[in-house]
């Protein structure tokens, strides 16, 4: 259902890591060579309004896919709003 919103970031702060994850994708997309061949495995960090979730990383899996990647998010214990309740 649709409901009524002051702003997207309000939105999007409301979204918690275990929510129930929707995805949209266009029909006849054209795909894009992956640009992370080969190389170690990457790490990112991210923040969701409450601080900076570093420790642990959170890893990529590169190229699962010829034009796919694989974001696997870690909770950061210390940091609000990033493990699951």
């Amino acid at each position: 259902y649709c409901d009524r919103r002051d702003s997207l970031d309000k939105l999007c702060g409301e979204i918690t890591g275990d929510d129930t994850l929707y995805s949209m994708f266009r029909s006849d997309a054209t795909p894009i060579e992956c640009p992370f061949r080969g190389g170690p495995p990457f790490t990112f960090t991210y923040n969701r309004g409450s601080g900076e979730c570093s420790s642990p990383p959170s890893m990529v899996d590169s190229c699962t896919d010829e034009s796919r990647l694989l974001l696997r998010y870690q909770a950061c214990p210390d940091i609000p709003g990033t493990e699951s309740t």
